[in-house]
């Protein structure tokens, strides 16, 4: 059984959202009729928004300061919150675009 990390599903909600509105068959005309320059937008920001995500639960290292725990700490790792919040505000941007 897949689980939500419920203290960031909101962040994670909108960047499904997001996914659930471009495969939302009505957007497809939307999508085909989009011109070249909005496309490669609309792909670096997905791509973006990917790697973002990876990121955030990946990132082992982060500078003095960080809310990561010790390094005895053998629980799961939290995600780096920053980057996580990058990935929302992208999917933020992507659904905006979207009529």
């Amino acid at each position: 059984m897949l689980e939500l990390d419920g203290g960031h599903s909101s962040q994670l909600g909108r960047i499904q959202f997001m996914l659930e509105d471009l495969r939302d068959p009505t957007q497809l005309s939307y999508l085909v009729g989009l011109n070249s320059t909005d496309r490669t937008a609309l792909a670096e920001a997905l791509h973006d928004i990917g790697w973002n995500v990876v990121a955030a639960y990946t990132n082992y290292f982060e500078p003095a300061g960080s809310s990561n725990p010790p390094l005895w700490y053998s629980g799961p790792s939290p995600p780096d919150e920053t980057i996580l919040q990058e990935a929302a505000e992208l999917a933020i941007d992507v659904q905006d675009l979207l009529p």
